[in-house]
């Protein structure tokens, strides 16, 4: 399953470096499409076509999770 590590996200979409994910070299820098959901708990993000497991967020995205109660 695709996973995004040093991750986040804005209103639409989640950006960051994707692995194991045959459409792209480990490590590339993406964006997704549009997100659909997120689970925190599982760790897992999901758009229209695609799921991705969530490895580490940016240290700026994991503040702003931790500001609005989000444990990550």
């Amino acid at each position: 399953m695709p996973r995004l590590e040093n991750w986040a996200m804005d209103d639409l979409r989640a950006f960051g470096e994707i692995y194991d994910d045959d459409r792209f070299k480990d490590g590339a820098n993406v964006a997704t499409s549009i997100v659909r959901e997120v689970d925190y708990q599982t760790k897992k993000l999901y758009t229209t076509n695609t799921m991705y497991d969530l490895g580490e967020p940016t240290d700026g995205y994991r503040k702003y999770l931790e500001s609005i109660g989000i444990e990550f």
